[in-house]
């Protein structure tokens, strides 16, 4: 009988932490051409990264006030629409004072620190959402965050906007809640209770015994 009690212990284990996730579309993306550098290109089906003709970049931006604040992944997701050739693009925070339909070459905010280098494969898959780790670089951002893209590479990239999808999206993933802390809660208390029980047992059997 002790032994059946005992073998409820093991019942909490079996429960596990839940995961979530959130996604944020980015609110508002460009690029600039260094051959039109005060053209604006907000608004377009594409973004252009690298070089045709001339030397271009791309720009997004993202509300991240929402975002949950327990998240042990991040991930950035972009898609492209045509790939020339293999590149290797460059992702840079900037400041997030520009704007989508003012946005030049000539007033374009400057880059900060960088993010990441991603290689493209010229065989990439189109139309698809590749991940970017970008964990690192979101554990302090609560609210508008802008990267700037770019590439050194002498070929045209073109990178799927907000006006077409796949959109550029941030994917936070977060613990949802922590059923596998209560279960070890739970099994604290069912050992204690067994402790108790058995206690209570051999003491009525010795009592009994007098």
């Amino acid at each position: 009988m002790i032994t059946n009690v005992f073998s409820l212990c093991t019942i909490p284990l079996t429960v596990k932490a839940l995961e979530d996730y959130r996604s944020f579309i980015t609110t508002a993306d460009s690029y600039v051409d260094e051959g039109d550098p005060d053209t604006n290109f907000g608004g377009f089906t594409y973004l252009k990264v690298g070089y045709h003709n001339n030397w271009t970049k791309a720009f997004l931006k993202f509300d991240l006030i929402n975002a949950p604040k327990n998240f042990h992944k991040a991930e950035l997701r972009i898609a492209f629409i045509h790939v020339e050739n293999s590149s290797l693009l460059d992702f840079y925070e900037t400041n997030s004072g520009w704007g989508e339909y003012t946005i030049t070459w000539n007033n374009a905010p400057p880059f900060g620190d960088i993010i990441t280098s991603e290689p493209i494969p010229e065989d990439i898959e189109l139309n698809k959402h590749i991940k970017i780790d970008i964990t690192n670089n979101l554990e302090n951002i609560t609210g508008i965050w802008s990267i700037g893209i770019n590439s050194s590479v002498q070929k045209l990239l073109m990178i799927s906007p907000k006006e077409q999808a796949p959109v550029p999206i941030i994917m936070y993933y977060y613990q949802k809640s922590n059923l596998l802390m209560f279960g070890k809660i739970a099994l604290v208390g069912v050992i204690g209770l067994v402790i108790i029980g058995v206690a209570l047992y051999q003491a009525r059997i010795k009592k009994s015994k007098r």
